[in-house]
């Protein structure tokens, strides 16, 4: 929840990305991810978070 997590993939140049968002935020971060050319994103559903 304080960062996300960045893991690199096996194809150079190539990361993938794990984050918690607020809900209230979401859109703004999905819109801003596709200015930067995002590909492949996948939004799951939290059920329970403990913080």
């Amino acid at each position: 929840m304080k960062s996300p997590t960045v893991v690199p993939l096996a194809e150079p140049g190539w990361s993938s990305v794990q984050s918690v968002v607020n809900e209230n935020d979401f859109w703004d971060v999905i819109e801003k991810l596709k200015r930067y050319d995002a590909e492949g994103i996948l939004v799951l559903p939290i059920e329970k978070m403990i913080a």
